[in-house]
């Protein structure tokens, strides 16, 4: 017999099924009881729905009546099934959508979204916070590039997204001491340079760029994020700047932030934000405004000229302790930026890595930030 053609158009209980075979048959529950070796008790449940079929007795049936145990467990699960209410689960495809789509778990923890009380507080959340009127459509937040010369091929992930939504926030909500123009700009950076001795001073960049009309934020990325940094602008005269600190140490943070602000002075970033990732690698790989920021970087950092002076002089002492601590000295800098250019330059990344101290405590004293389970930018 063909098993296909046993199942009914309507889900109905296995035992129905059941007891006609016994009356195809000629059969009592009595009779099967006995073939079957199980109480006839057993046999009525099944047959008034009092018991489902499991594959056990499946396996029975399958023996008693050639009728495969797959076919008697179908029966079986399709009347289970069509008892269910088809609206009972409905919202998990809705909450499925939304945990697809956007990382609500990290968002609701970083509390830059609120559960609420049912799925429709949850949907409601995240359309605001991205400013969508669907969960399903797409931020409307345009993006552009990323550090990395592959990733520029690449979409960028929803995190990196959530991320830019809330640096945007960040910077909507603060209110700079001066106008922005390019040559405030260029006077923030003579300011900066001033700043490079002591990781202390650092405490001063929040005040002097918004004295030159940029925004500055800073935001602790979301796991699994690679992120350095942000630049974006709200219109064409507030540019923004949004770190993240993934690696709180002297020379990744002077590194970023001079790295942006090269995007500034040359308008990077005006039409579609910049994201930057892994910042550091090798700049024949990058695009020429990339490759500019680098450059711009490094010289601020260390001035390059200077340090390929250095090198060559020092030779294969190139990480000799008191060298490097001297040349920095001459030059008014930290010593973590010597050694994390010369990282940087030969590969050496494990070299007098003291020297690389943190900063994240300065550079929060006095700026808008989120992150770290310190949040002052709301």
């Amino acid at each position: 017999m063909n098993n296909q053609q046993l199942l009914p158009a309507e889900p109905i209980h296995a035992g129905a099924l059941l007891k006609a075979e016994l009356a195809a048959r000629n059969w009592t529950q009595g009779d099967l009881a006995d073939i079957i070796c199980r109480p006839q008790k057993t046999i009525n449940q099944i047959i008034t729905g009092k018991l489902g079929i499991t594959p056990d007795t499946a396996m029975q049936l399958a023996q008693a009546f050639n009728i495969s145990a797959e076919t008697w467990l179908n029966w079986q699960a399709r009347y289970q099934l069509s008892q269910i209410e088809q609206d009972k689960y409905a919202d998990i495809s809705r909450r499925a959508i939304l945990y697809q789509n956007y990382p609500i778990k990290d968002m609701i923890k970083r509390g830059w979204i609120h559960a609420g009380q049912t799925l429709d507080d949850l949907e409601a959340a995240v359309k605001a916070f991205f400013q969508i009127s669907d969960i399903q459509q797409p931020s409307t937040f345009q993006f552009a590039a990323k550090q990395n010369a592959a990733a520029y091929h690449q979409s960028i992930s929803i995190t990196n997204i959530a991320w830019l939504h809330k640096a945007k926030q960040l910077a909507q909500s603060q209110i700079t001491t001066g106008k922005f123009n390019k040559q405030a700009a260029k006077l923030a950076v003579e300011k900066l340079s001033a700043l490079l001795l002591s990781p202390e001073e650092i405490r001063h960049v929040p005040k002097i760029l918004s004295e030159s009309g940029i925004k500055f934020v800073v935001i602790e990325s979301l796991p699994n994020s690679k992120l350095d940094a942000a630049c974006f602008w709200l219109d064409s005269q507030t540019p923004v700047i949004a770190l993240t600190l993934r690696y709180d140490r002297i020379d990744n943070f002077w590194f970023t932030l001079r790295h942006e602000l090269e995007h500034v002075l040359n308008g990077d970033g005006q039409n579609m934000p910049i994201l930057d990732e892994d910042l550091g690698i090798p700049s024949e790989a990058l695009p020429v405004e990339e490759q500019r920021a680098n450059e711009a970087a490094a010289n601020f950092c260390v001035p390059t000229a200077k340090l390929d002076s250095y090198i060559i002089r020092a030779g294969a002492y190139i990480f000799a302790e008191k060298k490097i601590i001297a040349f920095a000295g001459v030059n008014k800098i930290h010593t973590g930026l010597v050694v994390g250019q010369l990282h940087n330059r030969t590969g050496k990344y494990q070299q007098l890595r003291k020297h690389l101290v943190p900063i994240r405590q300065f550079v929060l004293n006095g700026a808008t930030y989120d992150g770290w389970d310190l949040v002052n930018g709301d």
